[in-house]
């Protein structure tokens, strides 16, 4: 969708948005493509920020924020200790998941495994005679 300069929206064609798909799609695959050694401790990184945010934070951050008139000042300490023990939680997850991940793969180089896609991209063109021939 394209906005017109009258502030109207403009559809987009079935060409156009097959091809925004498909160029999406292939930034994907890219990226899962490149990064096939270290995928599982990003994943792992981006899992602790995520859940300790989406878990631990932001309810107790939007719960203090709503109800912080009606709440005692226990009660508000209460929160607020939930939520530095969440901030420290999710600081010690992270530390440890970066850590993990430059021990696996910063300190000394790791062999590629045998099925990347490079291989298989590249190994009919080295099955043949023309390429071999120099």
């Amino acid at each position: 969708m394209e906005a017109a300069d009258d502030g109207t929206v403009e559809e987009m064609s079935n060409a156009q948005a097959i091809s925004v798909r498909f160029g999406i799609m292939a930034v994907v695959v890219l990226v899962a493509a490149l990064s096939f050694q270290v995928l599982g401790s990003v994943e792992s990184i981006v899992g602790a920020v995520c859940s300790m945010s989406s878990s631990m934070l932001l309810p107790g951050f939007f719960y203090l924020r709503i109800h912080r008139e009606e709440l005692g000042r226990r009660h508000q300490y209460a929160v607020m200790l939930f939520l530095g023990i969440g901030c420290m939680l999710a600081v010690t997850i992270v530390h440890n998941n970066i850590t993990a991940l430059i021990h696996e793969h910063g300190s000394q180089p790791t062999p590629h495994p045998p099925s990347t896609l490079s291989q298989y991209a590249l190994a009919p063109l080295f099955r043949t005679r023309k390429f071999l021939q120099v």
